[in-house]
C-alpha cells in the first residue's frame, strides 16, 4: 500500500503543539506503510511559486482566500495516480480533492479543528471568509471516505461525515511523561507560571498579549513569568518575564514549573500544549476555550477555568498561595493524561481501521 501525506507545512519544523502531533503521527504511518509526503506553506513563504491570476479567479470563484493561500504545491493528475490513498493531514490538505476524487483514489481527513472557527471578526470580509471555509470543511467532510477528529468536542458536533472517527492525538514525549512523572514537589519548583506556545502564531500572540497587559501586572510582584516557544523572546521583561525561545526538551521546564498557564481567548480543536502539561502532572489554568477537547463541560473539573482578567488573577493567587490545591489538581492532571492519552499501538490500530474502511470504499465509486 502506497499513501501521499499532505501537509500545510513540513512538521519537521522547530514547532510544540500541533507540530509534535504531526511528526508523530506520520512517523506511525510510516512504520505501517509506505508513505510520500507532500508539504505545502503559506502564501507568505512561497510568493515565487504561485500564479496570482489563478490565485484571483479561485476567491472570484468563492473560494476562501485562507484555502487558496495554503494550497499545496499543485501537482498534475499524474502524479496523485500512483497513491493507493491520500492522508490529508488539515482540511487544507484536501484542497485537490476533486482530482483524487476523479481518480477514484480515497482520501482521509484527519481533522485537526474546525478552522472557520479561527477567523473570529466580525466585519463583513470576517464573515465572508468564515463562510467560505465552513462551506469548504462541510465539502471535504461529506466526500471524504473518512474524517479522524483529533478533538472529542469537534467529533460530536460533526453531523456531516459520513464515515467520522474520533482518534487521540498521537503523543508519544507526553505519553512519557505521564509514565514517568515523579511526585509532585510545590517548594522544589522555582518557576512560578509557565506558558508554552509558539508566539508567533495569531491565537497565541493575541491570548499573551492580553495576560501580560491584563493580567501579569495585577498578580504579586514576587511572581516571575517564563515563556518558552518561537517567539517568546519579544516579551522578555528583565526579572518578571523570561522569554526562551524554542526549547527542543521541555521536560526540564515542566518539572521546574509550580502551574501552567494557558491564556486561550480563540481557537478551535484540542490545545495540545495544555496536554503536555497535563502529562507532566502540572497544575493547569487556562479558559473555556483552552480546555475544548480535553473537557467534557458536564464531567469534574480537571483543571482551573478562568475566563476574564479579574478570574484569572484570582486563580493565579489562589493556586499559587496553596501547595495543597497545587498538589491535589497535579494529581487530577496526571489522572486525566493515563485515561486519556493513547498509546502507538492503540492509534496505529484506529489508524488502521480507518485506512481499511477507506481502501474499500474506493470500490463504490462511480
Amino acid at each position: 500500500m502506497k499513501i501521499l501525506f499532505i501537509n500545510t507545512y513540513d512538521p519537521a519544523t522547530e514547532k510544540h503543539g500541533g507540530g509534535a502531533v504531526s511528526r508523530s503521527e506520520l512517523k506511525a504511518l510510516q512504520e505501517m506503510a509506505e508513505v510520500e509526503t507532500l508539504f505545502g506553506a503559506p502564501l507568505a513563504v512561497r510568493r515565487h511559486q504561485l500564479s496570482y491570476t489563478r490565485l484571483a479567479l479561485e476567491v472570484l470563484a468563492g473560494k476562501s482566500l485562507k484555502l487558496a493561500s495554503y494550497r499545496v504545491l499543485h501537482r498534475p493528475p499524474s502524479f496523485f495516480a500512483d497513491f493507493d490513498l491520500i492522508w490529508c493531514n488539515h482540511d487544507y490538505s484536501a484542497y485537490d480533492h476533486q482530482t483524487f476524487e476523479a481518480l477514484c483514489i480515497p482520501y482521509i481527513v484527519r481533522k485537526h479543528n474546525a478552522e472557520h472557527k479561527l477567523v473570529t471578526g466580525s466585519d463583513v470580509l470576517s464573515r465572508l471568509e468564515r463562510q467560505r471555509i465552513a462551506r469548504f470543511e462541510e465539502r471535504i467532510a461529506r466526500a471524504a471516505e473518512a474524517t479522524l477528529h483529533i478533538s472529542s468536542t469537534e467529533y460530536a458536533d460533526d453531523h456531516v461525515s459520513q464515515r467520522k472517527s474520533w482518534l487521540p492525538p498521537l503523543l508519544e514525549e507526553p505519553l512519557q511523561f505521564a509514565r514517568t512523572a515523579v511526585p509532585y514537589d510545590w517548594r522544589s519548583r522555582p518557576i512560578d507560571l509557565l506558558c508554552v506556545s509558539n508566539f508567533n502564531w495569531p491565537p497565541n500572540k493575541q491570548g499573551i498579549e492580553w495576560f501580560l497587559s491584563q493580567v501579569m501586572d495585577r498578580l504579586p510582584a514576587s511572581y516571575t513569568l517564563h515563556l518558552v516557544g518561537a517567539g517568546s523572546e519579544r516579551y522578555q521583561r528583565a526579572g518578571r518575564v523570561i522569554g526562551h525561545g524554542f526549547v527542543p526538551d521541555l521536560s526540564g521546564m515542566l518539572a521546574s514549573a509550580k502551574l501552567f498557564v494557558a491564556p486561550v481567548l480563540s481557537g478551535a480543536g484540542v490545545k495540545i500544549k495544555n496536554v503536555t502539561a497535563m502529562a507532566a502532572g502540572l497544575p493547569l489554568l487556562t479558559t473555556t476555550c483552552g480546555m475544548e477537547g480535553i473537557q467534557d463541560p458536564a464531567a469534574a473539573p480537571v483543571a482551573c477555568v478562568a475566563d476574564g482578567a479579574d478570574h484569572f488573577v484570582r486563580e493565579v493567587t489562589r493556586v499559587l498561595s496553596n501547595e495543597a490545591v497545587c498538589t491535589a489538581l497535579s494529581r487530577q492532571s496526571l489522572a486525566w493524561a493515563h485515561s486519556h492519552l493513547i498509546s502507538l499501538e492503540t492509534w496505529r490500530s484506529r489508524a488502521s481501521d480507518a485506512i481499511e474502511l477507506a481502501l474499500s470504499s474506493r470500490r463504490t465509486r462511480p
